[in-house]
C-alpha cells in the first residue's frame, strides 16, 4: 500500500507560515487571519458564481477520449472528471481542485496492469486561477503551472533558482505497464507586461511564489508508482487575493493527511459504457463535510450518470502482474585494469633483488632512496647507484650473476619500489571524462572523444627534441587495479592471518537489544552480502538478486575464509594554497582487519585520485568509478590469489558501504542532493520543508525501498537530460555506475557519516546560529563579563596530547574548521556554558541578556539561557552515545532518542533546522546495520587527506599532482612491503637503513604517511597496549619520584606479591627465606603507553606529561580521574614483564555543590572534584586505565573553591604527531 502521508504527521491544516498583508484584505481577513476564513469557507461550502471553459480534448484522432465538466458554481470547489478507455484498459482520475484562494486536489487512481502502454500523449487544460495560473493537468498525471493572462510573456533567465524554474511538462511520457499515475508539479516563471509597457513583473511574480512556495509540498503530490496501490492524496494549501497591491510578505501553507484504500485484488473491469458507479470523492474531512449534490457532475450521454457517496470506499485493485523476461546486468564495457601493459612492464608479486646480495641491495636503496626522499635528480641518483656499484667491483664483491642493473629505473624494479609500475594513468576526456588505458590511448585514430556527443579532445601530438611524434593525454586521471593491490596485501607476512574469519560469527546477535556491539560484524549488513549472485532486470524495470547457478540460495560472503567486506570513501579536498584545486582521492578499507590496524595507511588501498581543478559531474564520476566496478564485479565471484604461507586460496570482496560525506555519497550513490526540494533525504520520503518543522522529527516517516529506487535509477541511464532531470525531481535518483553491483543497495549501503553530520554540521549550528549570532555571551562586564568568561574557560583547558587544540580567541574568532575541534568543544561545552553563564549562586539564569544595540540582526528565536542549556545537554549526552566504542541496540535508542529530542527542542525554542538535523534521526538504523558508530566514522579517512596535503607538488594541472598524490601513496606501501619481506640473510645494516629512512621522513612530516609507518615501527604490542620497543635502565623504587617517595618501594612489593603469588617475594632489607624483591633490578620505567590507540604518559616524563591524567576503571566498575605518576614495566626472573602505573586519585566529596549537568554526569563523562587535591599513591595494571581526560579548572561561587573538572574522552583514536628519539627512550 503506498501512503503519500502518515496520519500522524499531518494533524494540523495551515499551521505553518503567517499570512501578512500590507492592509486589511476583506476577502481573506485580517492580518494572519486567512486560514481561518478558508476553513470557515469550506466548512459551509459557500459558493461564489465563476464560469469556466469547458472542453473535449481529442487523443491520437480516437475521437472523444477524455471528457471533463467543471461546475460553474464556485471558486472554491470544482469537480473534473477524467475517462478514457483504450483497448481494454481503464483509468479514472478523481480530482477535486479548487480556484483561487484555495485548492485541494484529491485523486483516485485505478490502472489494470497490463503490458500496453496506456496513453501516447494527451495534454489536458483547465483555467483554474484568475489572476493568471494555468494549471495544465496532463494525462501523465503532471500537474504544472504557467501565465495565461499577461499580454505578453518573456521567460526570465539567470534571476530565479533553476529548482523555481524547471521547464513546463506539456506532454505525458509513456506510461508502462505496472505502472501508476503520479502528480507532481513544475514551474515557468514569466516576466508581465502592463499594456502601456510598464513593467510590473514584480507583482506577477509575487502572485507566482505563492505557487512556487506551494511546490515545496507540491511533492506530496507525487504517488509511489511502484506501488500496487495508489493512495488517495489530499493536500490543501493557502493563497490570498493578491490583487489591489496586497501582495503577501509571507504564505500560508499545509496539507492534510491522505487516506489509503485497502482493497482485495480484482479483476480488472470492464470497459463497457454501463460501469458501476465508482466511490465518489468529498472533501477532506478536517475541511467539511461531503460535496452537496450541486456540485454533482454527470459524464457525457453515453454513461449514466455518477452518484457521489458521503465516504469513499475500499477499492478493488488488480493484483500486480510481474513480467518474467529478466535479463542479466551487464558489467561496465572497459578493460580490465591493467591487461594491456606489456610483459616487460608488468609489475612483479616477488621481488627479484631478493636473490641478490645484501650489499648489492644497498647500493639500490641508497640511489632510490636519495632520488625519492633526498631531491636527488634522475641523473644524479643513477650515477650514485654506479658509483656504488664500482666500488664493490674494486673490492671483488660484485657477483656476476645475477648481474647487478645499473640504472635507477632498473634498480627501483628489482627492489620491487617502483610505484608507477603500478599505477595506471588512463587518459580521460576533459569534458565526459571517459577513460582509455594507455595503449588505447595510442590505438585512436583521432583526439575526438568517442561518446557520442561529446566536444573534449583526450590528446596532444607533440614532438620530441629527437624529433619523434609524442601523444600527451590532456587530462589523467592516475588508479590502481583493487585485485593487483590486494594480491600484494596477502603475500605480506601475517597480514592473511590478521584477517578476521568471519565464519566464526552469527548473524543478527544485535537483535538482543543488551548485546554490546564492537565493530561493523556485530552489525547486520556483513552477513546480507553475497557472492556470485547475478542483477537483473525485466521488461518492466524491476530490478533483482539473484544466484548464477541453480542453487536456491547465494553463498554469504562470511562463508568464505577470505570474503573480504570493503569500505569505500570519496572525499574532495583543496590541494593547492594559492587556487582553487580539489582533489579526489578513493580510498578502500577491509573490515576484516581489526579496528587498531585497519585504518593504517599501510592497509588502505588508494584507488584513485580524482583530478581537479573542480568536482566530477555524476557523468564524469561514473566513467571514473567503471574500473574499479568491474574489478569489484569479478572480486565478487572469487579471485585465485597466493596467500602467504598458505595454499592459493579464492579471495571474494564486496562493498559493505559507500562511507562518504553527505554530497559525496549522494554523488556515489547517484541520488538527489541535500538541498533537493522533493528528496532531500536518501533515506526516507521527508521533504525539504519537514525538516524545518516538528512533524520531521517525530519519526513516522516511510523509509525508501532500495529496489524501487534501483528502478528508477536504470530507468535514468542512457536517457535525454530532460528525462533524467524528471526522473531526479520525481524519485530523487539519477543513473550511478555503482547500480552494476550485484547486491548494491543504494539507501541501505550509503551511510550516515557521523562526523560531518553531527560535528561539522548540528554542532556547528549549535554555537554558530544559537549561540553566537544570538549574543549568548554578553560582553558586558569586562573581565567578568560572559563573553570572558566564556574564552579563559577554553584557554584553561589541559587537554591529552592527542586532541585537536581549540583556538585560544574562540571567543572573536568562533569560526574552527575541523570537524576535531568542534568534537572537542562539545566535550566541554556543558561546563563551557555553565562557566559563562553561571550566576552567584552557580545557576544558570532564566533571562537573556539584552541584544548588544549595534546588533547587526536581531534573533527570532527563544534567547533563554536554562531552556538553551536543556536542549544542549540532550545532544551532548545523545553524541555521547551515539559515539561509544561500544554500544548495545538499547542503548542507540536512548542516544538516537536525545539526538531527535534535541531537535525537537530547539524548534521549540523557534530555531531554524537545517537537513542535518533531520538526518540525523537515521543514525539507529545504521548503527544496526554497520555496528557502532566510532567503527565507521570518517576520522580515519579524513586524516588520511592531511597525509596527503603534505606531499610535495610541482603544480601541474591535468591530473598529474594527483598522480604524484597516488605515487606517494603507493610508495609507502611498497617500502613497508619491502621491509616486511626482507630475507633472513639480510644484513642488520640493511634493516637499520630502512629503519633510519623511515624514521627520519616520518620526523619530517610530521602526521604524514611515513610518521604512521615510523610510529608502527617503533612500537611493540603486549595484551593490547603497544609499548616503546627501547626501553629504559632498571630505576630505584626507593627515590625514584623524589625525596619522600620510599614508601613506593612497599606499595610496588605488595601489589607484585599479589602478582606472583608462588615466589614468595621478600624486601631486599628481609632476611626471611624467599624470592628478594631488589628495589632496583626490578622495574623499569616507560615514557609511554598506547592502549587502544590512544597514548598515556605520567608526570615523571617531561615529554608526556600532557598526557598525565586519565579515568581508570575499577574492578567495582566505576570510574576515577587519576593522575599518573609513573608508568612501570615490572619482571621478576624469567617471568613475562607485567605492565602497571603509580597512580593518585583526585579527591571529592559531599560538599561539592550539585552541578546542572549533573542529572547526566555518568553518561557525559564528567567528574568533578578539588582543584590540586589528591589521595596517597596506589599502583594499578594497565589494563585499568581507561580513558584520557581533558582538566576544566572552574570556581564554584558557592562554596568559594576551586575545582577540576575532568571530562573523559572515550572515542579518540588519531594518532600524534611526534615522534621518540630512540635515545629520548633511555633513562
Amino acid at each position: 500500500m503506498a501512503k503519500v502521508f502518515q496520519d500522524a504527521r499531518c494533524v494540523k491544516l495551515f499551521d505553518e507560515w503567517t499570512t501578512r498583508t500590507k492592509a486589511p484584505n476583506s476577502e481573506m481577513g485580517a492580518d494572519g487571519q486567512g486560514s481561518q476564513f478558508l476553513l470557515k469557507t469550506y466548512d459551509q461550502f459557500e459558493t461564489v458564481e465563476r464560469q469556466f471553459d469547458v472542453q473535449t480534448v481529442v487523443v491520437a484522432g480516437e475521437g472523444p477520449a477524455f471528457w471533463r465538466a467543471i461546475t460553474a458554481r464556485s471558486n472554491i470547489l470544482c469537480f473534473m472528471e477524467m475517462h478514457a478507455r483504450r483497448g481494454t484498459t481503464s483509468v479514472i482520475d478523481d480530482v477535486w481542485l479548487g480556484a483561487m484562494p484555495c485548492f485541494v486536489a484529491e485523486t483516485r487512481v485505478l490502472t489494470p496492469m497490463v503490458e500496453a502502454p496506456l496513453f501516447d500523449s494527451a495534454n489536458l487544460n483547465m483555467v483554474i486561477d484568475p489572476y493568471g495560473a494555468l494549471a495544465e493537468l496532463v494525462a501523465g498525471g503532471r500537474l504544472s503551472w504557467t501565465s495565461d493572462n499577461v499580454v505578453s510573456c518573456m521567460e526570465l533567465k539567470g534571476e530565479y533558482d533553476d529548482r523555481w524554474s524547471t521547464p513546463v511538462q506539456s506532454s505525458l511520457d509513456m506510461v508502462r505497464a505496472g505502472e501508476l499515475v503520479e502528480l507532481s508539479v513544475n514551474f515557468q516563471l514569466h516576466e508581465h507586461v502592463s499594456p502601456n509597457g510598464a513593467n510590473v513583473g514584480r507583482k506577477f511574480l509575487t502572485r507566482l511564489d505563492t505557487v512556487m512556495i506551494v511546490s515545496r509540498l507540491g511533492m506530496k503530490l507525487i504517488a509511489d508508482c511502484e506501488s500496487e496501490h495508489l493512495s488517495m492524496m489530499r493536500i490543501a494549501a493557502a493563497a490570498d487575493n493578491t490583487g489591489g497591491g496586497k501582495a503577501p510578505k509571507k504564505r500560508r501553507f499545509s496539507y492534510l493527511q491522505s487516506l489509503s484504500y485497502a482493497g482485495s485484488p480484482s479483476p480488472a473491469r470492464s470497459p463497457s459504457p454501463a460501469r458501476s458507479p465508482s466511490p465518489a470523492i468529498h472533501a477532506p474531512s478536517r475541511i467539511g463535510s461531503p460535496a452537496p449534490a450541486a456540485l454533482r457532475v454527470s459524464p457525457p450521454p453515453q454513461a449514466p450518470p455518477r452518484a457521489l457517496s458521503p465516504a469513499p470506499g475500499p477499492l478493488p485493485l488488480p493484483a500486480r502482474i510481474e513480467p518474467d523476461d529478466y535479463h542479466p546486468v551487464q558489467p561496465p564495457v572497459v578493460p580490465d585494469p591493467g591487461i594491456d601493459r606489456d610483459m616487460e612492464d608488468q609489475p612483479s608479486l616477488r621481488i627479484p633483488a631478493f636473490e641478490e646480495e645484501s650489499h648489492v641491495r644497498m647500493a639500490y636503496l641508497q640511489a632510490v632512496m636519495a632520488n625519492t626522499f633526498n631531491n636527488a635528480t634522475w641523473k644524479h641518483a643513477t650515477e650514485q647507484l654506479n658509483n656504488s656499484l664500482d666500488i664493490l667491483l674494486i673490492a671483488g664483491q660484485l657477483p656476476d650473476f645475477p648481474r647487478p642493473v645499473r640504472t635507477l629505473a632498473s634498480a627501483r624494479r628489482r627492489l620491487g619500489i617502483d610505484p608507477n609500475a603500478w599505477i595506471i594513468q588512463y587518459a580521460i576526456c576533459p569534458v565526459c571524462w571517459k577513460h582509455h588505458t594507455p595503449k588505447g590511448l595510442l590505438e585512436l585514430d583521432s583526439p575526438d572523444c568517442t561518446v557520442p556527443g561529446c566536444s573534449g579532445k583526450l590528446y596532444t601530438d607533440t614532438l620530441t627534441a629527437k624529433g619523434q611524434k609524442r601523444r600527451i593525454a590532456n587530462k589523467i586521471n592516475p588508479q590502481v587495479s583493487i585485485i593487483e593491490s590486494l594480491r600484494r596485501m596477502m603475500l605480506r607476512p601475517g597480514f592473511a592471518k590478521s584477517l578476521i574469519d568471519y565464519r566464526e560469527f552469527q548473524a543478527g546477535r544485535n537483535n538482543n537489544n543488551d548485546f554490546l556491539m564492537e565493530d561493523m560484524h556485530d552489525g547486520e549488513m556483513l552477513f546480507k552480502l553475497e557472492t556470485g549472485t547475478v542483477r537483473e532486470r525485466n521488461s518492466a524495470g524491476t530490478v533483482r538478486d539473484r544466484p548464477q547457478s541453480e542453487q536456491a540460495q547465494a553463498t554469504k560472503l562470511t562463508a568464505h575464509r577470505f570474503g573480504l567486506a570493503i569500505s569505500m570513501n570519496l572525499d574532495w579536498f583543496g590541494l593547492l594554497d594559492g587556487r582553487p584545486h580539489s582533489s579526489g582521492p578513493i580510498y578502500l578499507a577491509i573490515n576484516n582487519l581489526p579496528r587498531d590496524v585497519r585504518y593504517l595507511q599501510l592497509n588502505v588501498i588508494c584507488q584513485a585520485v580524482l583530478p581537479g581543478p573542480n568536482e566530477p559531474n555524476q557523468q564524469q564520476l561514473n566513467h571514473a568509478l567503471e574500473p574499479g566496478v568491474k574489478e569489484m564485479t569479478q572480486l565478487h565471484n572469487g579471485v585465485r590469489m597466493e596467500v602467504h604461507d598458505e595454499e592459493p586460496a579464492q579471495v571474494y570482496a564486496d562493498f559493505v558501504c559507500a562511507n562518504c560525506d553527505t554530497p559525496a555519497a549522494r554523488k556515489v550513490s547517484g541520488t538527489a542532493g541535500h538541498s533537493h526540494d522533493f528528496h532531500p533525504c536518501l533515506y526516507c520520503d521527508t521533504n525539504i520543508v519537514d525538516v524545518d518543522k516538528l512533524t520531521g522529527y517525530d519519526n513516522d516517516w516511510t523509509e525508501k525501498d532500495d529496489y524501487k529506487m534501483l528502478k528508477h535509477a536504470f530507468q535514468s541511464m542512457g536517457v535525454s537530460p530532460q528525462r533524467e532531470n524528471a526522473i531526479l525531481r520525481d524519485y530523487g535518483v539519477r543513473w550511478s555506475v555503482m547500480n552494476l553491483l550485484a547486491g548494491w543497495r543504494m539507501c541501505s549501503q550509503t551511510v550516515l557519516d557521523f562526523m560531518h553530520n553531527v560535528f561539522l554540521g548540528i554542532i556547528a549550528h549549535l554555537f554558530m546560529e544559537i549561540l553566537f549570532k544570538s549574543y549568548m555571551f554578553s560582553g558586558a562586564g569586562g573581565t567578568t563579563s560572559q563573553k570572558q568568561r566564556f574564552e579563559d574557560t577554553v584557554n584553561a583547558v589541559r587537554w591529552p596530547s592527542h586532541v585537536t587544540r581549540l583556538p585560544k580567541n574562540l571567543g572573536e574568532n568562533q569560526s574552527l574548521k575541523k570537524a576535531d575541534e568542534w568534537r572537542r568543544l562539545l566535550t566541554i561545552t556543558p561546563i563551557l556554558l555553565w562557566a559563562s553563564w553561571a550566576n552567584q549562586a552557580d545557576q544558570i539564569p532564566n533571562i537573556a541578556s539584552p541584544i548588544p544595540p549595534n546588533a547587526k540582526s536581531v534573533p527570532t528565536h527563544s534567547r533563554n539561557p536554562r531552556a538553551i542549556y536543556s536542549a544542549v545537554l540532550l545532544l551532548c549526552a545523545g553524541v555521547r552515545i551515539l559515539a561509544a566504542q561500544r554500544i548495545s541496540m538499547a542503548q542507540a535508542r536512548v542516544g538516537q532518542g536525545l539526538l531527535t529530542q534535541y531537535c525537537r527542542q530547539v524548534k521549540i525554542l523557534g530555531v531554524h533546522l537545517t537537513i542535518n538535523h533531520h538526518l540525523s534521526s537515521h543514525f539507529i538504523k545504521f548503527i544496526k546495520l554497520f555496528g557502532p558508530i566510532y567503527g565507521w566514522w570518517l576520522f580515519a579517512f579524513e586524516r588520511f587527506n592531511g597525509m596527503l596535503e603534505k606531499v610535495n607538488l610541482n603544480g601541474h594541472d591535468g591530473g598529474r599532482m594527483e598522480l604524484t598524490l597516488l605515487r606517494h601513496w603507493v610508495l609507502c606501501h611498497l617500502i613497508y612491503e619491502y621491509l616486511l619481506s626482507l630475507p633472513e640473510n639480510a644484513h642488520p645494516k640493511e634493516r637499520e637503513y630502512l629503519e633510519k629512512i623511515i624514521k627520519s621522513e616520518g620526523r619530517s612530516e610530521r602526521g604524514g604517511m611515513m610518521t604512521e609507518l615510523a610510529i608502527y615501527r617503533s612500537e611493540a604490542t603486549t595484551n593490547r597496549v603497544k609499548i616503546p620497543r627501547v626501553h629504559g635502565r632498571p630505576i630505584n623504587l626507593r627515590n625514584y619520584l623524589g625525596p619522600g617517595t620510599n614508601h613506593l618501594y612497599g606499595i610496588v612489593l605488595q601489589y607484585s606479591r599479589k602478582l606472583y603469588p608462588d615466589l614468595n617475594l621478600i624486601s631486599d632489607f628481609s632476611m626471611d627465606d624467599g624470592t628478594i624483591f631488589v628495589g632496583n633490578q626490578v622495574a623499569r620505567a616507560l615514557t609511554y603507553i598506547r592502549k587502544d590507540g590512544i597514548r598515556y604518559g605520567s608526570i615523571s616524563n617531561k615529554r608526556t606529561k600532557a598526557d598525565s591524567y586519565a579515568f581508570i576503571l575499577a574492578p567495582s566498575g566505576l570510574r576515577y580521574p587519576v593522575e599518573i605518576s609513573a608508568l612501570l614495566g615490572i619482571k621478576i626472573g624469567e617471568n613475562v614483564p607485567h605492565l602497571c602505573a603509580i597512580v593518585r586519585r583526585m579527591l571529592a566529596d559531599e560538599n561539592i555543590p550539585v552541578f546542572p549537568w549533573d542529572l547526566y554526569a555518568s553518561t557525559l563523562g564528567i567528574h568533578v572534584s578539588y582543584a590540586n587535591r589528591f589521595s596517597d599513591y596506589e599502583i594499578v595494571p594497565v589494563s585499568e586505565i581507561d580513558a584520557p581526560l581533558a582538566l576544566i579548572p572552574i570556581h564554584s561561587a558557592r562554596i568559594n573553591e576551586d575545582l577540576w573538572v575532568s571530562v573523559s574522552f572515550d572515542h579518540s583514536g588519531n594518532e600524534p604527531d611526534e615522534l621518540m628519539d630512540e635515545d629520548e627512550d633511555k633513562i
